[in-house]
């Protein structure tokens, strides 16, 4: 049986983008109502999707750096990570069907579409990074 693990930044290269699977990385806070709402939703989600999908939580507060760098203004942001790519992002609390149809659509993703990579976004690097055209 799985769940959700929580990490820190010291962690996050690691385990998250590293990961040799996709990840769902959830940012939150002890005080945020609607990260409690989400957080039964996360834990059925890695239970369901164990091997296709990690799914880790962040506490932002506690975390400020990486959440910083990674430009997170508003909890609960769930981030989709894949081979050290962001390749979504969702804003608020969020439904089930909303996470499931957002997890099909990037494991199934085509190739040579738009995505963000994070551990350049670590170093200050907001654009398409894979372009050749990029710097």
């Amino acid at each position: 049986m799985s769940s959700v693990i929580e990490i820190t930044s010291a962690g996050f290269q690691e385990r998250v983008l590293l990961s040799p699977i996709p990840a769902l990385v959830a940012f939150e806070a002890e005080w945020c109502g609607p990260c409690r709402l989400l957080a039964p939703t996360l834990t059925e989600l890695a239970e369901e999707l164990q091997g296709r999908v990690v799914v880790f939580k962040v506490n932002a507060p506690a975390n400020i750096d990486l959440a910083t760098r990674l430009g997170i203004t508003a909890l609960p942001t769930v981030s989709f990570v894949e081979e050290g790519h962001e390749i979504a992002r969702l804003v608020g609390l969020q439904n089930r069907e909303r996470l499931l149809a957002q997890i099909e659509e990037f494991t199934k993703r085509a190739t040579g579409s738009r995505v963000f990579m994070m551990n350049k976004s670590l170093e200050g690097c907001h654009h398409d990074c894979r372009s050749p055209h990029h710097h």
